[in-house]
């Protein structure tokens, strides 16, 4: 068997769930907003956002703008 190679066909995301339409739509607007942006939010705000949305992050992770 060659490790090397990704076996995509194999791959099986049956457990996601990309949430409801609403969450998704205010996920839309905040990420327009607060992350693809050139205004300097900080941030410690984007990752509160993040968790805000169930997004699990690392300590100390930095967020750099675009």
């Amino acid at each position: 068997m060659d490790l090397s190679k990704v076996q995509l066909n194999q791959y099986n995301n049956n457990s996601y769930d990309a949430g409801s339409t609403l969450k998704r739509t205010f996920w839309y607007f905040a990420n327009m907003f607060f992350f693809k942006t050139l205004l300097p939010f900080p941030s410690s705000f984007k990752v509160k956002l993040l968790k805000l949305f169930g997004a699990k992050v690392g300590k100390g992770v930095v967020m750099k703008p675009m």
